[in-house]
């Protein structure tokens, strides 16, 4: 029997299988959502929602992210995010990623749209979730859409935030399905939610919301 414990959460960075067919045709203006200045740090705190309980526990885990220093990799600056991760293997302090503000596109050293603040049309990234007997568990696709509704974290309460939106077509147990991964950013703030789930449970997700965060000048 499949284990229906893989936390989606490697998706939002890895894949085993990729569409890079997406042609970005950059928006005049910078980045606004998701601020890259050297010194800038956000904190975050990990609560587990169960719907079917009326579930909403803090984990008392925390992670922390932090834009490090800058590099030019072919000509092109980028910035290094350094933290650690709880649930992603990652539970040291050490390099998330590398990455770079492409005219309103957060994009990595391979290319991959990480978020957009003005297209909401185009599929950015196609991933599947592929088990060792070459059984698909799971599709995702992102796109960027708008959150109209209030996020409340421990930092406070915003509004006008931008998702960046996974949508996973799953199939556990030979049950399809069609899930969410939200990571909702907002304006000179940067990303001030995150959620994700375990394959085969319909009731129970993660959510990763912010705790404090400092944007340096």
């Amino acid at each position: 029997m499949r284990k229906a414990f893989y936390l989606l959460i490697v998706l939002a960075i890895f894949s085993c299988k990729k569409d890079n067919s997406l042609k970005i045709n950059p928006a005049p203006e910078i980045l606004k959502d998701v601020p890259l200045t050297i010194g800038s740090y956000w904190v975050y705190e990990y609560f587990n929602v169960d719907t079917v309980n009326g579930v909403n526990h803090n984990l008392n885990l925390k992670d922390s992210i932090v834009i490090y220093s800058d590099t030019v990799l072919n000509g092109k600056k980028y910035v290094v995010r350094m933290g650690n991760k709880p649930f992603s293997g990652m539970n040291t302090w050490g390099i998330i990623d590398i990455v770079r503000d492409s005219s309103g596109y957060l994009v990595n050293t391979q290319g991959t749209v990480l978020f957009a603040e003005n297209n909401f049309i185009d599929t950015f990234n196609i991933y599947s979730f592929v088990v060792g007997n070459n059984d698909t568990l799971a599709d995702v696709f992102y796109t960027m859409a708008q959150h109209p509704d209030p996020i409340i974290t421990p930092s406070g309460t915003y509004l006008g935030g931008l998702n960046y939106r996974g949508t996973v077509f799953q199939n556990t147990n030979n049950i399809p399905s069609t899930k969410y991964l939200h990571n909702i950013y907002v304006k000179n703030v940067g990303k001030v939610f995150e959620s994700t789930f375990f394959l085969g449970i319909s009731n129970t997700w993660v959510e990763k919301r912010l705790s404090k965060y400092y944007i340096h000048p």
